[in-house]
């Protein structure tokens, strides 16, 4: 779980992709040695917080959030985080923002696991006494319809690289519910990863300044 969920880490923040990027070389320290102990301690010591590149033992506690029952694998699989911050995403997971995050060792290169709404019932019932509700939200604001309910002037940018945004919104839904795509962002490339930067990519600098071209139209009509 550790391994998985700090590749996906390096996968939100892979921007500008080249080989250079953290991502790359955590997947060169697998690729470029066979998968002995070794690789993934060379890997953990390097990308996920180890005390010491000499240490003998990985603290597992150290990736934990904050809370009682908490557990390495939480109610997101691609991870919560730690402390007070793990604490709130595991809850958020847990109730209203679910998220259904498994692997399958074909489509991944991860060993298999397969999520399930009874695993993660029983985790949130351990750790919140809570019941997940994955479509609370969306009964309530219409986010599967949002022409229907009347959403307007909205901008949705998905990194293409970053794996979220295989869930996101990636086509116009209407004149003013817009989608600007970014083949090469990654979590929100473009609004952070300091902002303007000469290592920004060409897709992410034109999504920057269309966003802000639509912003001003819809401002100017108020």
């Amino acid at each position: 779980m550790v391994v998985m969920y700090t590749f996906a880490g390096l996968n939100m923040e892979n921007y500008p992709p080249n080989n250079g990027t953290n991502l790359a070389r955590a997947c060169a320290r697998f690729v470029d040695a066979p998968p002995t102990p070794a690789a993934v301690r060379s890997f953990l010591s390097g990308y996920a917080a180890v005390p010491a590149a000499d240490a003998t033992c990985y603290n597992m506690t150290a990736q934990l959030p904050a809370g009682r029952n908490a557990t390495i694998s939480s109610g997101d699989w691609s991870g919560v985080g730690t402390g007070s911050d793990g604490e709130s995403w595991d809850f958020e997971t847990c109730t209203f923002l679910v998220e259904h995050v498994g692997t399958n060792g074909v489509t991944d290169m991860f060993p298999a696991r397969e999520w399930t709404q009874a695993w993660l019932q029983q985790h949130c019932a351990w750790r919140f006494d809570v019941v997940p509700t994955p479509r609370a939200l969306v009964d309530a604001w219409g986010f599967d319809e949002l022409r229907r309910v009347g959403a307007s002037r909205i901008i949705f940018t998905n990194g293409l690289n970053d794996g979220w945004s295989a869930g996101g919104i990636t086509a116009n839904l209407s004149a003013d519910l817009v989608t600007i795509n970014m083949p090469n962002g990654a979590h929100h490339s473009d609004l952070s990863h300091d902002m303007p930067s000469a290592r920004d990519t060409p897709d992410v600098v034109a999504a920057r300044t269309r966003g802000a071209e639509i912003i001003a139209t819809w401002l100017s009509t108020l």
